[in-house]
């Protein structure tokens, strides 16, 4: 079966589970059985099939050699990125995030030296961050590298699931280099999911979460933004309130399950999420010195991608070997893949 259909199978699978419970979410079936209303329960049981599709898929993913090789490579150049912030002494949570920011928006952590907003991802378990290397990706690629970054870093970072009120937020972008390039089918794509999510519940965006010395900084890579708790589990945008983000606990869980995100864990609810103690000011001010600093220091940075452009290629190449070589459908057990082609340890 061509790896293409397999993912049209999972993604009717897991639409078919919304459905199901949805439908017994707005008809109420559930008072025709009050030992099963709780909509969480129905939907985990309409959504067996694809947890059982996805997971067991992506656990045979993990325990392959292109996996395995493209991790080690990944996590070499988040480490290299680390050691470039220790010589710069990048150490602040926002100062990490500007340099960041920087960094993808300027193609110094992409395959060519480019990254375009497009829905063309590899997705791979707990290694989301491949995708901005590559030079395509979306929101769950670029949060996913900054959480890597920040935890390798020594501080405690999450991936966020949440609900976006506007497909392009209107964000003051404070990176030179503006918004990244968007592909025109993904914009519409795009569109369409959110659109489809308004009225359904389902998260459409992932965030960045990390915490430091009792502070907890939130923020949007893909958007350059960074948020407030708002009234209830929303998030604000701090300098466009009319942009809120909801919080998704639930499906926070369920996609640690599969790998797509690190997990809040149980000990942490959304009255214990600690939330900004920084005004925007403030955070604008460490952004544009950080920001200035690396403009300064350009050849810093020109230095990084060179050093790493063999990773960059190695990566791509993998990644497209290891999509052609996975079989998604229940993968039950873990099988062991050869490299096509010999790598230097």
């Amino acid at each position: 079966m061509k790896l293409s259909t397999q993912e049209k199978i999972r993604l009717t699978e897991l639409l078919a589970g919304i459905g199901v419970a949805m439908v017994y979410q707005y008809t109420q079936l559930g008072n025709l059985h009050e030992n099963f209303a709780d909509i969480q329960v129905v939907s985990g049981l309409a959504l067996t099939p694809y947890i059982l599709n996805a997971y067991t898929s992506l656990r045979q993913e993990m325990h392959s050699e292109e996996y395995k090789e493209i991790k080690r490579l990944y996590d070499d150049v988040v480490n290299s990125t680390i050691l470039l912030m220790d010589e710069m002494h990048v150490e602040d949570p926002i100062a990490i995030f500007a340099t960041y920011m920087y960094m993808y928006r300027h193609g110094y952590l992409s395959l060519n030296h480019d990254f375009v907003y497009k829905n063309d991802m590899k997705d791979f378990a707990k290694l989301g961050g491949v995708d901005v290397i590559r030079g395509k990706g979306v929101c769950r690629s670029v949060a996913s590298m900054l959480t890597d970054i920040y935890n390798s870093k020594g501080l405690t970072a999450t991936n966020l699931t949440v609900k976006a009120n506007n497909v392009i937020p209107k964000i003051e972008t404070l990176c030179d280099k503006g918004k990244p390039q968007v592909d025109e089918q993904t914009k519409k794509f795009v569109k369409y999911v959110v659109a489809i999510t308004k009225h359904m519940p389902l998260a459409n965006h992932l965030i960045t979460s990390v915490e430091k010395d009792g502070k907890n900084y939130i923020l949007d890579p893909m958007n350059d933004g960074f948020l407030q708790k708002g009234k209830g589990a929303k998030l604000l945008l701090a300098n466009d309130p009319s942009v809120h983000m909801t919080l998704f606990y639930g499906q926070q869980m369920f996609s640690g399950l599969l790998g797509n995100t690190y997990t809040l864990g149980t000990l942490k609810t959304q009255n214990q999420l600690a939330m900004p103690t920084i005004d925007y000011k403030e955070y604008k001010d460490i952004y544009l010195e950080t920001l200035h600093f690396c403009q300064d220091h350009k050849f810093l940075f020109e230095d990084f991608y060179h050093a790493n452009q063999e990773n960059y290629e190695m990566i791509h190449d993998l990644s497209n070997q290891q999509a052609n070589n996975l079989i998604r459908m229940f993968g039950f057990g873990p099988i062991q893949k050869t490299l096509k082609r010999n790598i230097q340890k």
